[in-house]
């Protein structure tokens, strides 16, 4: 996961100063000061990171404990397989 986000991090960072460096000089440049420039990409990719790193934690967490209670339910009762085959189309179709 840590790499994931870090492959996603260098990627994202990279467009955003390909961008920045290839804006037109007397419009970007001129009317915006180093060190804000320098905070806002800082901030920006510090939240940037953090954001993707715990929402992938949650999806993951999520999706294995959803897992592992069908699977319980299946194993101890097997006709639980009709009503999770239903939400599952409910849920599709939705």
């Amino acid at each position: 996961m840590s790499w994931m986000g870090m492959q996603m991090s260098g990627t994202l960072h990279g467009e955003l100063l390909t961008k920045v460096i290839n804006a037109p000089t007397n419009l970007f440049f001129d009317v915006t000061p180093y060190g804000k420039l320098l905070g806002n990409f800082t901030t920006g990719m510090q939240k940037a990171d953090t954001t993707a790193i715990t929402e992938g934690h949650w999806v993951i967490w999520h999706f294995l404990n959803g897992s592992v209670k069908v699977a319980f339910g299946l194993y101890f009762s097997p006709y639980m397989i009709f009503p999770i085959l239903l939400n599952y189309y409910c849920f599709r179709s939705v």
